[in-house]
């Protein structure tokens, strides 16, 4: 589903696998991340285009978006924030931070790829946010994660910062 783009049975598959019980965290870690792992290493192989790769990545959306669907999520939990650093333009692994939290009873606004520091911090100004999550895939856009950590604890916002390119 995930090569030919067929967004429609990604989300059924997902669906069905949350309704016969697979956790959310394993359909990511299980199924959906290593896809796009796979995915990306034949972009990088020249064996597939970059319009493979978004179309993978649009069945991923549609697959965790109807997995999410089947949470009963409280609108009144604390809302996280959660941003890509400035400069990565992967957003699926911040939707996928979200999704995970979701299963875990947290509700939050996912603000986007290459999110502008001083936009997000506007956004933890004037909205209830408990916690801003950064994500950064690629290694070059660390400066952009730490520019954004540093404005939001200017505001004493609470943070964390996660994945490939902080922790390898």
């Amino acid at each position: 589903a995930a090569l030919a783009g067929d967004s429609r049975t990604g989300a059924a598959l997902a669906a069905q696998a949350t309704t016969d019980g697979l956790p959310i965290e394993r359909l990511i870690t299980d199924v959906l991340a290593p896809v796009q792992r796979r995915v990306g290493e034949a972009w990088h192989r020249n064996a597939c285009t970059v319009v493979d790769e978004h179309l993978a990545t649009q069945v991923a959306y549609a697959a965790i978006e109807a997995a999410i669907g089947s949470l009963d999520l409280d609108a009144d939990k604390p809302r996280l924030a959660i941003a890509c650093a400035e400069g990565d333009w992967h957003s699926l692994p911040a939707r996928f931070a979200a999704a995970r939290l979701a299963a875990m009873g947290w509700s939050s606004w996912v603000l986007g790829a290459s999110a502008p520091a001083e936009h997000v911090v506007e956004f933890l100004a004037t909205h209830d946010v408990t916690a801003l999550v950064i994500t950064c895939t690629v290694a070059q856009h660390a400066t952009g994660a730490a520019r954004l950590a540093e404005q939001a604890h200017s505001l004493g916002t609470p943070l964390a910062i996660g994945r490939n390119a902080i922790t390898r």
